[in-house]
């Protein structure tokens, strides 16, 4: 096999490794078989019209043009025709098509269904950034360059599924593909050098001459570069585990908000506004939350998640709290008045959350006086709020299919009481009233 055809496979390799980190996204890897075996004929295609050999715009232009033919017949029938004739189908139905899968990007959480539009989206995604990785490694030759859409696809894949226990496994899948890539290119440009001068192999005659017979290979260059490879590799997954500086970067798991668990931790600034806006942007009806309560004003009660008091100049967040033990009893609210307090009445919740729901934090009404739910939780005491504990790496308790019972207090103060109310405690009023700067 020639060197570029060994480029050609390695280039293509390395795409469906780095490909392999948008599995997460989806529930059903289908659209992955599907992605390599179309890769594969756009990879033959390029070594084919290289060895013709075709100029460069032609070699990528064949390798585009029968990309689209595929994907039209994969994806053939799969959305209501509006118009005849194949150019009707590519300019209206097939973008009609990557139009739903768009949308439906933006309606499902992660994972996500394998919708038509979707796997349209994963199937085509991958071609492209196959097509540059072989335009840039092998019709170019800079192997080194073809990095970037490699790196620019596990961003996306990375970005979108915030880490998670399998994020090492598909860096090093990427890392390796890259890796392969480069010795691959770097022995093909060795190669070109013709015979290599190095050391001959023990007790042969060659020892005087310091060239290497013809069926001997200086592999000295190639172990060096793997060597530096592995090293790289090794250095770029065990470093962020040991410091714990870096333990927020590209590797490290989805960081909502929670400290580690154990008696310390802290809630760290989050907006649970953007985890829940997909959703919000749900097209269908799901239940959440089923909840029975004593509560004789129901249309008054709410359920609260985490309260965002602190303003940092263009959003609102939660402040960094600690995080201490769930009591029996929940302390009393900051400001709340012996005379209102004692009459309130205590009201009871029992509240049970589907399978689906993955929030970190409680759902309770406020101001809660008690909680009984199974798991590891912490309290938040000033914001009154639970927290999910960290069950191991990168996994923490969530309310999915949780059955618990919330107290709580139904506050009704009179208007005379909200009147003759006391000034709030300074340390309130300068803690709620700062701004930034």
């Amino acid at each position: 096999m020639s060197g570029r055809a060994k480029l050609t496979v390695f280039a293509a390799l390395a795409t469906l490794l780095t490909a392999w980190s948008l599995s997460p996204l989806v529930e059903s890897q289908a659209w992955l078989l599907q992605a390599a075996l179309l890769l594969v004929v756009q990879s033959a295609v390029g070594a084919g019209a290289r060895r013709v050999p075709l100029a460069r715009s032609l070699t990528v232009a064949a390798q585009l043009l029968l990309s689209l033919l595929l994907l039209a017949l994969l994806f053939a029938g799969k959305v209501e025709s509006t118009g005849s004739g194949p150019l009707a189908y590519f300019v209206t139905d097939f973008g009609s098509l990557f139009a739903q899968g768009v949308h439906d990007v933006g309606e499902y959480a992660i994972p996500a269904p394998l919708t038509d539009g979707i796997q349209l989206l994963l199937v085509s995604g991958v071609l492209l950034i196959g097509l540059l990785v072989d335009l840039l490694a092998v019709t170019a030759r800079t192997a080194a360059a073809a990095g970037l859409p490699l790196l620019a696809l596990y961003s996306v894949a990375a970005g979108l599924s915030g880490g998670g226990e399998a994020s090492w496994f598909s860096f090093l899948l990427a890392g390796c593909g890259y890796l392969m890539l480069l010795l691959c290119e770097g022995r093909d440009r060795l190669a070109q050098w013709g015979r290599v001068f190095g050391s001959a192999p023990r007790g042969r005659g060659a020892a005087d001459s310091g060239i290497s017979s013809g069926n001997v290979r200086a592999m000295a260059p190639v172990r060096f570069g793997r060597r530096i490879g592995a090293l790289a590799l090794g250095l770029a997954l065990v470093v962020p585990a040991v410091l714990p500086a870096l333990d927020d970067g590209l590797l490290g798991g989805p960081k909502d908000g929670e400290g580690a668990g154990g008696s310390g931790g802290t809630i760290s600034a989050v907006n649970p506004l953007v985890s829940l806006q997909s959703n919000l942007n749900a097209q269908d009806n799901r239940v959440v939350l089923r909840y029975r309560t004593d509560n004789p004003q129901q249309g008054e009660q709410y359920l609260r998640i985490l309260g965002l008091d602190e303003f940092n100049g263009s959003k609102w967040e939660a402040s960094g709290r600690a995080l201490t033990d769930v009591p029996q009893q929940m302390p009393v609210p900051p400001g709340l008045g012996d005379q209102v307090r004692l009459g309130s009445t205590e009201v009871t919740t029992n509240i049970t959350a589907s399978d689906g729901y993955t929030q970190r934090y409680l759902p309770m009404p406020y101001p809660a006086t008690a909680v009984e739910i199974g798991g590891k939780w912490r309290f938040e005491p000033v914001g009154r709020t639970l927290v999910g504990d960290q069950l191991g790496r990168d996994k923490y308790q969530t309310v999915q299919g949780a059955e618990y019972k919330v107290r709580s207090l139904l506050l009704k103060p009179t208007a005379q009481q909200l009147q003759k109310a006391p000034a709030p405690d300074p340390a309130i009023r300068e803690e709620y009233t700062k701004v930034p700067d």
